[in-house]
């Protein structure tokens, strides 16, 4: 049985990593997400806390749109 709230994936130096958006979604959190991560940004790291990656996404109006994550 899987318990998990969010995935967590292991990097090859043994790091456990986690999307910020899913998070955010497993969370329930109700802002909008560019809102509810402004709040932390200051408090990590670039590189060293967290890696920012850009993902496809498919907006309301049927384009593709990269979000970073």
């Amino acid at each position: 049985m899987n318990n998990e709230l969010i995935k967590v994936q292991t990097n090859e130096q043994g790091d456990q990593l986690v999307s910020a958006r899913e998070l955010y979604k497993g969370l329930g959190i109700k802002e909008r997400f560019s809102l509810w991560i402004a709040r932390y940004k200051d408090m990590y790291v670039e590189g060293v806390d967290f890696t920012s990656v850009g993902l496809p996404t498919v907006v309301n109006n049927g384009a593709v749109r990269t979000l970073q994550d």
